[in-house]
């Protein structure tokens, strides 16, 4: 993660990591702060997927003045492909997420996660 901070601005608005593994009951408490940054541009996770595996997973943090829409959140069927959300940022509703594809080197069913993002969206 320190590798992380020194690389982000604090005019970094999204960051989304692939490979996370994430367990969903850990994001409360991951932070990132961009060094030489105030607190409210604290990057917090709000979107996470994962698949429960060794790989795959695709985790979204995002300022905390950037309002997730409620029902907005779509995820691959098969968990820690894909997710995307759209967030209000000022008068704006944004889409943002994370792609994540198959780690086996199979464009095809690679490409499969790609259509049924487009279906969701």
């Amino acid at each position: 993660m320190a590798t992380i901070r020194t690389i982000l601005k604090p005019t970094t608005d999204f960051l989304i990591l692939t490979e996370t593994k994430t367990i969903r009951e850990q994001l409360p408490k991951c932070r990132i702060t961009p060094t030489n940054t105030r607190s409210d541009e604290i990057l917090i996770p709000t979107m996470c997927t994962n698949m429960g595996g060794r790989s795959a997973g695709v985790c979204v943090f995002s300022k905390r003045k950037h309002e997730l829409l409620e029902n907005s959140i779509r995820e691959s069927l098969l968990p820690g492909h894909y997710i995307i959300g759209v967030y209000k940022i000022g008068v704006h509703h944004v889409m943002v997420g994370g792609i994540y594809g198959l780690p086996d080197h199979n464009d095809l069913r690679s490409a499969a996660i790609f259509e049924s993002l487009l279906e969701d969206v």
